[in-house]
């Protein structure tokens, strides 16, 4: 799955665990958690099974009995309380989260997210923050993913710099693809999200396979450009409205 997709399930995560905290029948817990609990629909990640959510608490005489399990020996503690695990159902979900869907923002980030995302991991794998807490560091997270705030910005290009040629309105009929790891598709292609044509030419002129790409007019869900990598292209193009061909020299 891209890294914008993951994104995009981990927000719904963060919603979710502000909706368990808060919901109208008071803090509740997924006891369960299970990738197979959750289904996908139209790009949003929906809990599909209900069975394992409920409000109980774990009794307990002292902290050391309110463990939740992080893996590898690790593990976090809810405060006990009157006899019970008092915010278990909350640092349980946010564990849970970390484990099965935050962990994974770590791979194949773009660059410049580091710290935000090491932010993510640190707080959520300690559960020492509130649901509400997540959510808005999640939201700062798309933010600056979505407005490009993440790369480097002393460095522009023009497009009417000599070192590419620019085809607009125009679509490559015949190219050599190549594979690169953060590919929105499976087949053997090099097809990624950016965030202007900058962007894309930044990370052409960093790729010693790149030799020319397509700014196509299509969007994902963050509003973010789709560019198509190649290591080259035939003399073949045709007009496509909307997209852009950029060529640099062999």
């Amino acid at each position: 799955m891209p890294w914008e997709d993951r994104l995009r399930v981990c927000l719904g995560i963060s919603r979710l665990m502000v909706y368990l905290a808060e919901s109208p029948l008071g803090s509740m817990a997924v006891h369960d958690f299970k990738l197979s609990q959750f289904v996908i629909v139209d790009g949003e990640i929906k809990l599909a099974d209900l069975d394992d959510v409920d409000d109980n608490l774990p009794s307990c005489s002292t902290s050391s009995d309110c463990g939740i399990d992080m893996g590898t020996d690790n593990r976090v503690y809810a405060l006990c309380q009157n006899g019970v695990c008092s915010n278990y159902r909350q640092k349980s979900n946010m564990a849970q989260s970390y484990l099965k869907f935050f962990v994974f923002l770590q791979l194949e980030q773009p660059p410049g997210m580091s710290e935000l995302i090491g932010q993510l991991i640190n707080n959520t794998k300690k559960s020492s923050w509130s649901p509400r807490q997540c959510l808005q560091h999640m939201q700062t997270i798309l933010d600056h993913y979505q407005q490009g705030r993440y790369t480097n910005q002393a460095h522009t290009f023009d497009i009417n710099d000599t070192h590419y040629q620019v085809y607009h309105d125009q679509n490559i009929i015949e190219g050599e693809d190549y594979w690169c790891s953060r590919t929105r598709q499976l087949a053997a292609t090099c097809v990624l999200s950016v965030h202007d044509e900058n962007e894309a030419i930044r990370m052409c002129l960093r790729d010693r396979q790149c030799g020319a790409f397509v700014l196509s007019s299509e969007r994902t869900w963050t509003g973010r450009y789709i560019a198509h990598f190649k290591k080259s292209i035939s003399k073949s193009i045709q007009p496509s409205k909307g997209n852009t061909i950029f060529v640099f020299p062999t």
